[in-house]
């Protein structure tokens, strides 16, 4: 079971969505049956490509939710600006090699994959930030509940 989730880090509603904790208790509830998946629909600021190009780099570093984190831990509700250099605060904040990580971002590696996973989200015809899907169905919409459905409705369809 893969619950997908299509988020953008200068999004003020995903951020609230992250801080609610729903995907934590959801991993907790059906353990090694469900595995998160994040994809990167960067659309809310001009800042938004950039910053998921880190995420990225967070990534190959084996960080990324510990930069989500971090990203989303020191933004205000209206907070629009992930500028380059606080996403370079946040990487030495989380432990990641910072040379690395600035190599990485500087050089734009991660541009195709970001610019893939804004594809991808467009070609589903997401609404906007943050979406869902489940097991590759769309799920619309931050809302515990109709995840937990599909969660069970695919677990069905599965056994």
């Amino acid at each position: 079971m893969v619950l997908t989730e299509f988020g953008d880090f200068t999004c003020s509603a995903c951020r609230a969505w992250h801080q609610t904790g729903i995907v934590g208790q959801l991993l907790d509830y059906y353990g090694d049956d469900l595995r998160v998946e994040w994809r990167d629909f960067p659309i809310i600021t001009a800042d938004s490509p950039k910053a998921a190009q880190a995420g990225q780099c967070a990534r190959d570093q084996g960080l990324f939710w510990e930069y989500l984190d971090r990203v989303y831990s020191q933004r205000g509700s209206s907070y629009t600006n992930a500028g380059v250099e606080k996403l370079r605060i946040y990487a030495k904040d989380v432990g990641l090699d910072v040379e690395t990580f600035n190599a990485c971002l500087d050089s734009n590696q991660h541009q195709r994959t970001v610019e893939y996973d804004l594809d991808f989200a467009r070609d589903l015809k997401l609404p906007g930030t943050p979406s869902f899907l489940v097991n590759g169905q769309p799920v619309i919409g931050a809302n515990p509940q109709l995840l937990a459905q599909a969660i069970e409705a695919a677990l069905a369809v599965s056994e």
